[in-house]
This record gives structure tokens, C-alpha cells and sequence, in this order.
């Protein structure tokens, strides 16, 4: 890790993070992740990658619903947002249907900045 990226991780602990790698960094989501997360989920391209369709609700509506699993987060599934060091939100990776009996989860990941594709981001949010 170089300085850099250790300063910049110091930083990111202290603003939700959660795990620090080289092109990356995941962290708690923040309201301010809402519009890129709108604008993801709306977008006919991403919404072929996960076999749904672009969601068609008003941003306000998207908004209260963003906001209130912030405050109320679902106790079998969460949601974290894929950082550059930089800080450029560039996508999320989830977990959900948490199976406590055996134990186990599915994983999905959204990378929903184009220009971040085919570069590794995800593979190493992943890990």
C-alpha cells in the first residue's frame, strides 16, 4: 500500500469504510450515493446486466426509500458503495438473501460507471 493510498484509506475509515484495496474501496452508503444510485438503476443497459428492468418511479419516491434503508437497514441484505481513493462513487456490492442455516448469501455487484469496466474495480471489490 503506498502512502498515498494509506492516507486516503485513514481518511476512509473514518467516513464508513470498510475495507481498503488498491483501485478500491468499500464503504457504508451515504445519502449523497442516491442520485448515481437513481441513475444506475434507470439505466436500460445495467438493468439487461441484472435481468430487470430500469426502474420508471420519481427520484423523490427513489429518495424516501433510499433514505429509509439508511436508517432501517434490512437485516438479511446490505449494501455498500465501491469507491475509487480517489473517492469517485463508481458502483456498489450487495449481499442478500441471507441464509442463516447454512450459512450463506448471494453476492451482486453494479458497476454503474462505464469508464471503470474491464479494469479489475470489480473483481477486486469482490474480493
Amino acid at each position: 500500500m503506498t502512502t498515498t493510498q494509506k492516507r486516503l484509506g485513514e481518511s476512509f475509515t473514518r467516513d464508513g469504510s470498510i475495507a481498503v484495496g488498491e483501485q478500491v474501496l468499500l464503504r457504508h452508503k451515504r445519502i449523497d450515493d442516491a442520485l448515481a444510485d437513481y441513475a444506475w438503476r434507470r439505466d436500460e443497459a445495467l438493468a439487461r446486466y441484472d435481468a430487470a428492468h430500469p426502474i420508471t418511479q420519481r427520484y423523490e419516491d427513489f429518495l424516501r426509500a433510499f433514505r429509509e434503508e439508511l436508517v432501517n437497514p434490512h437485516p438479511l441484505r446490505r449494501t455498500f458503495a465501491v469507491e475509487t481513493p480517489e473517492g469517485n462513487h463508481i458502483g456498489n456490492v450487495m449481499y442478500y438473501n441471507i441464509d442463516l442455516a447454512r450459512p450463506e448469501a448471494e453476492l451482486g455487484i453494479t458497476m454503474g460507471d462505464p469508464a471503470y469496466w474491464g479494469h479489475g474495480f470489480g473483481t477486486e471489490a469482490v474480493r
